[in-house]
């Protein structure tokens, strides 16, 4: 065959097929050589393609490089789990009851477990009505944002992206008002608290698509005022908890309808504590395995507009958090007897 031919697929599978044909420890050298006389190609190229073919073999099919989220923050011991606090659009009576229990139980971990920050004045999407209260960004200041974000390159830059939403006034309030007030109660957080994972929810999140992107978690816990070592924030938004030999997975997930929780706790085979839905549940998975527990909200949604100002049809919503001590669950809501739980662990 004239040199330089390429091979056809069937000439690379005729020679596979005669290779693997081959006695354990011949040479492919020696092989080449024999084989090369028979279809008219010379030794030298025979023997390239067989040795390509055999390192295809070896190599197997092309692995998949990215890593795999299976790395989910965990928290060891006792913790108060807090979901969707909605800073600054909070309940700050029941989180101050709340608070009050875990210092008399001495609880040294907090879990916020998403939608911690309502980041309403990123809402790109606001309803039709007129609100006082509401704080959108208008669409010139969005393009802008989103214009400014797209040059950043380094840290510095980022920074000031970082000064420029702290300095916004919107059309019908202003960040900064929000970022202020919302930093307040994570302050408090930190200071009832050795150690507060916060995991991402919903709300969390659109900050991050507003800005395609631009602010890493890393950025919003640099602007919130959590980038210490007290806090830790987390990309997952889910994470572990175990406590007295008992493990829990702390959930925000996409959906949130009812009886959502127990199927999370079958499909993964353990105990949850889940958020995003605002209900006050608790219940078991169908083997009466595993709690499935949705412990209601932290926010006031009286002050939440695109909440009160529109009903569903839904179940109501509650006001709730739970405290886990010793691997077991104490609901905490507008059913506690707070002076029963002041007393428990004096």
């Amino acid at each position: 065959m004239p040199p330089g031919i390429n091979w056809t697929p069937e000439e690379e599978n005729a020679l596979w097929t005669e290779w693997k044909k081959q006695a354990e420890g011949v040479k492919a050298r020696w092989f080449a050589h024999k084989y090369a006389k028979t279809i008219g190609r010379s030794e030298n190229s025979t023997n390239g393609k067989l040795n390509e073919l055999i390192q295809n073999e070896r190599a197997g099919f092309p692995p998949n490089t990215y890593g795999k989220w299976t790395n989910p923050p965990i928290v060891t011991g006792n913790a108060f789990v807090l979901m969707d606090a909605h800073f600054p659009y909070h309940n700050s009576d029941f989180i101050d009851k709340c608070l009050k229990v875990c210092r008399a139980w001495k609880i040294d971990n907090c879990i916020l477990g998403g939608d911690a920050f309502d980041a309403n004045s990123f809402n790109s999407h606001p309803d039709n009505f007129a609100d006082d209260g509401k704080m959108v960004i208008d669409t010139r200041l969005r393009s802008q944002l989103i214009k400014f974000a797209g040059k950043l390159k380094s840290e510095k830059e980022k920074n000031d992206l970082i000064d420029l939403l702290d300095k916004t006034v919107t059309e019908d309030g202003n960040i900064t008002e929000e970022l202020r007030e919302t930093r307040k109660c994570l302050k408090y957080i930190q200071d009832t608290f050795s150690h507060t994972l916060w995991i991402m929810g919903n709300h969390e999140q659109r900050v991050i698509k507003l800005l395609e992107k631009a602010l890493s978690v890393a950025d919003i816990s640099r602007l919130l005022g959590t980038d210490n070592a007290k806090w830790e924030v987390s990309a997952y938004f889910w994470a572990i908890l175990k406590s007295g030999g008992v493990e829990w997975q702390i959930e925000h997930p996409i959906n949130s309808g009812k009886g959502s929780s127990k199927k999370l706790a079958a499909k993964f085979t353990t105990n949850i504590i889940m958020g995003h839905g605002h209900h006050i549940s608790m219940a078991t998975d169908p083997s009466g395995k595993f709690i499935a527990i949705e412990p209601g909200a932290g926010a006031d949604e009286e002050t939440m507009g695109y909440v009160s100002q529109r009903h569903n049809a839904g179940d109501k919503h509650g006001l709730g958090a739970v405290i886990i001590y010793n691997g077991r669950a104490y609901m905490l809501n507008e059913f506690t007897d707070w002076d029963l739980m002041m007393k428990v662990r004096n």
